[in-house]
């Protein structure tokens, strides 16, 4: 969902639960009733805030464009990509100044009337750098990876379609563990032997992670949905699940099942079926790369490889029962019935993520987002 606030023109006192820059009014309170003028003004959206750095301005006279066409007195600039540089070239250019931080721009603007969205002391993303606080990332090389992953996927419009982005950076079993996308939900929790490093992640024969994130709740739709996996190891792996979700009936049979081998005899093997078992298998012989299944309709599902596609499989599919209820766990199989098993796999992983379908257009952003990311970090297959 796109990050934007509300801004008013506002030349009295302050409003409470607002903040006042000049004669600018910014929202802050949830609680304000805004669409009918909360403190007396009118209430304009502002722009999104994740394409770029928000420049407000006034405009006294009233004559500010609008789609209303009504006596409008609040006006934006956005600077063109969401980094310090480009603030501070846009704001040197519109007003003529010198700045040379955001910091500097954000002091100038303020002092001149303007608003700024330009985080003090910060050149990263909100969420990017929410990401960094809760997992206690530190190092510059990961934190400008993961800044411009968030960025680059919100700059694609993908972002909003992800419920969990596991970038796998930091090399311990609590930076791994965090979401990107929201860091206060769906955090894995690991069981077993396990290899954190600077090149992802990657676990024995005995173990799994459990990531809470549950297909029924997490997913749209029984036909809206994709798993996206970047795989660094080249490997068959005939033993191993790499992502698996199973329900099960009132006798203790399992009725619902999501599994992904990324490779298991030079093959890409999908179950995807409530009700029963049906396997749907693709020609992969590289088991490196970034893989990923989507469904965005009822007919068909996707494969994807470094975003380009593998096959399509056309339905109709019949569901007789419904989305898994059990957590995601990677490595291993979750089912309500039958508990976890812990199977572990021999590949090294440095991605996952869960989410909404995704176009074969999105598919292909996404690899070149996510690829940028892993080069970043010297990790790229």
């Amino acid at each position: 969902m796109p990050t934007s606030r509300l801004f008013a023109y506002n030349t009295g006192s302050p409003i409470s639960g607002t903040t006042q820059v000049g004669s600018i009014a910014i929202s802050e309170s949830p609680s304000l009733n805004y669409s009918q003028g909360a403190g007396g003004v009118r209430w304009w959206n502002g722009p999104d805030e994740d394409l770029g750095y928000v420049i407000t301005h006034t405009t006294p006279s009233g004559t500010q464009p609008n789609p209303d066409n009504v006596p409008a007195y609040i006006g934006f600039w956005r600077s063109p990509l969401k980094t310090e540089n480009s603030l501070i070239t846009f704001t040197n250019d519109l007003f003529g100044t010198s700045h040379t931080t955001g910091d500097q721009c954000k002091t100038w603007l303020n002092a001149n009337g303007y608003w700024s969205s330009w985080v003090g002391g910060s050149s990263f993303d909100h969420d990017a750098q929410a990401f960094f606080t809760a997992a206690g990332i530190t190092d510059t090389t990961q934190k400008t990876a993961v800044n411009q992953l968030v960025l680059d996927l919100k700059s694609y419009h993908i972002w909003e379609k992800y419920s969990v982005i596991y970038p796998f950076v930091g090399g311990s079993s609590a930076t791994c563990s965090y979401n990107l996308k929201n860091p206060s939900s769906y955090q894995i929790t690991f069981y077993g032997g396990w290899t954190w490093d600077s090149n992802g992640i990657k676990s024995n024969v005995n173990s799994y992670g459990e990531t809470g994130f549950s297909p029924l709740s997490g997913f749209i739709s029984d036909t809206d949905y994709q798993y996206s996996i970047y795989s660094t190891t080249n490997a068959d792996s005939n033993d191993f699940f790499t992502l698996d979700v199973t329900g099960c009936d009132e006798y203790g049979y399992t009725t619902s099942v999501h599994n992904l081998y990324i490779r298991t005899s030079s093959q890409l093997q999908f179950y995807d079926v409530y009700g029963g078992y049906t396997s749907r298998y693709y020609s992969s012989t590289n088991g490196a790369g970034l893989f990923t299944i989507s469904r965005t309709n009822s007919t068909s599902y996707i494969a994807y490889r470094n975003g380009v596609e593998m096959t399509t499989v056309i339905g109709p599919f019949t569901n007789t029962g419904s989305r898994p209820v059990s957590p995601v766990v990677i490595t291993g199989i979750n089912s309500p019935c039958e508990g976890i098993s812990a199977l572990g796999t021999i590949k090294n992983y440095a991605f996952w993520a869960m989410g909404n379908g995704l176009t074969s257009i999105e598919s292909s952003n996404l690899y070149t987002a996510v690829q940028a990311f892993q080069t970043t970090l010297g990790r790229q297959v």
